[in-house]
């Protein structure tokens, strides 16, 4: 039997090295994490039929776990889109954000959240998949959630009805209809500064002057 104290991760560093290279995957099973689900070519999840790959099927029946890190080159609409389409939803959203991805295309986890909000997923899922289900794929289950006696970690949003425009990491733009926004953020209950977020500043002017 094999002992391993927690699930593994496989962030590729390289497109050359991304994520869907289906040899190296038998060993792979529940809690597992595979990263940049939703990356474009070249290896991205989808095959030449616009479907999604039959080894990422056979992944997730394993209990693979499959995270969107967006990063600086690891979130294509076209790939989204098609997963999408095909069935295949994340069970994770991250930013993978670090010091290039923060100046975009993803900015950040709102952001991010966003992108996916617009694709066709439900605010419910997208909170949890960036709540409550990383908690758990990485056991803390007492992150992500508001139960009694779990960390006071709490971020207020908004909800913005929005023609606000996204891109993906090749350029590819997309008009989405609402947009995400901090009001209040509190961390072990005390409350705490809210970030500036210059990306979706301007944007935000010309809606309250709008409305």
């Amino acid at each position: 039997a094999r002992c391993r104290r927690g699930p593994r991760v496989r962030a590729p560093s390289t497109p050359h090295r991304a994520p869907c290279r289906p040899r190296r995957w038998p060993s792979w099973g529940p809690g597992d994490i595979l990263t940049h689900c939703y990356r474009p070519d070249p290896n991205s999840a989808i095959g030449e039929d616009g479907k999604v790959l039959d080894a990422v099927w056979k992944a997730r029946e394993r209990g693979v776990l499959f995270d969107i890190a967006h990063g600086m080159g690891a979130f294509g609409y076209d790939t989204a889109e098609a997963a999408l389409r095909d069935g295949f939803k994340p069970d994770l959203i991250s930013s993978d954000v670090h010091v290039i991805a923060v100046e975009g295309p993803g900015y950040d986890m709102l952001h991010t959240m966003s992108k996916l909000l617009n694709c066709g997923l439900t605010l419910p899922e997208v909170i949890g998949m960036s709540t409550s289900r990383p908690a758990l794929a990485i056991r803390r289950p007492e992150l992500g959630q508001l139960g009694v006696g779990a960390p006071a970690d709490v971020t207020v949003l908004r909800q913005y009805d929005s023609s606000y425009v996204f891109e993906d990491v090749v350029g590819t733009r997309r008009q989405g209809s609402t947009l995400l926004q901090p009001v209040a953020v509190y961390l072990d209950g005390r409350e705490m500064e809210v970030s500036r977020r210059p990306f979706e500043e301007s944007f935000l002017r010309g809606h309250h002057h709008e409305h």
